[in-house]
Order: structure tokens, then C-alpha cells, then sequence
């Protein structure tokens, strides 16, 4: 199967909708296609769901461990803070923020963590003078 990344979501979607149909296998089947282009808390919890109902609790219990490992709440509050600071132009206090987000520790890499590291990157890119960007962590 050959997913183009605007089709991602739809593709989510018709892999939800067969594990509702009780087409596991096939729900599997999409969603191993989607991985490289989409890996986190949901797409797991979807995949723990099917390997339950194919009985394939070795394979669930992993997903359900690689679930908890990449809930991005760790993350949101704080990017929630800095794209407050970011809208109200509190750029010291942004800047800071945004510092923080790369430096923090990813334990298992989402889609989600990944794109408010990209944020944080991209506006810490904008408001560095050039000769100053190699003080910007890369985002992992």
C-alpha cells in the first residue's frame, strides 16, 4: 500500500474504521503502512486494540508500553507556554521556553513532540540574529 502524507489522516481513519468492523488484521495492515508517516499515542492505542483482538497480548502489551512512553502531555503544557509568550510577544520569556522544549528529553519520538520541538526550532531560527544561530539546538 502506497500512502501519500496528505493522506494520512484518512488513512488513520479507515484503519479506525476497521478495527471498529472487527477487521483487525486489516486495521493492522493500514496502520503498519502509516508508520513512517505517522507514529504516535493514538496510532499505538489502535495497534494495542488490534493485537488484543487477534490475540496477540506479547504484541499488545508493547504497544500499550510504547503508548505510555510518548504521551506528549509531558511536552504541551510547556509549548503551551511558550506559544502563549510567543502571541503575546513576550519574546525573553518565548526564547526561554522554546530553549527548554528542545532541551527536554524525548523517551519515545511522536509525531506530535516532534512537530512542537520543529515550532520551537523554526521560531527560535526567526527571532536569532544569523550569527547566532549555533547556539540553537538541533531538533532530535
Amino acid at each position: 500500500m502506497n500512502l501519500l502524507p496528505t493522506r494520512v489522516e484518512l488513512a488513520y481513519n479507515y484503519a479506525a474504521d476497521l478495527n471498529i468492523w472487527g477487521r483487525y488484521a486489516e486495521s493492522q495492515e493500514v496502520l503498519n503502512c502509516l508508520s513512517s508517516y505517522l507514529n504516535d499515542y493514538d496510532t499505538e492505542l489502535l495497534s494495542s486494540d488490534n493485537a488484543y483482538n487477534l490475540g496477540q497480548t506479547k504484541k499488545c502489551f508493547q504497544h500499550l508500553e510504547k503508548a505510555s512512553l510518548m504521551i506528549p502531555n509531558r511536552f504541551f503544557p510547556l509549548w503551551s507556554r511558550f506559544d502563549l509568550a510567543r502571541e503575546t510577544n513576550q519574546t525573553k520569556e518565548a526564547t526561554q521556553l522554546a530553549y527548554s522544549i528542545l532541551r527536554k528529553p524525548v523517551k519515545i519520538a511522536s509525531t506530535k513532540v516532534e512537530q512542537m520541538k520543529k515550532d520551537a526550532h523554526d521560531w527560535l531560527k526567526e527571532v536569532t540574529p544569523s550569527n547566532a544561530t549555533h547556539s540553537i539546538p538541533p531538533t532530535q
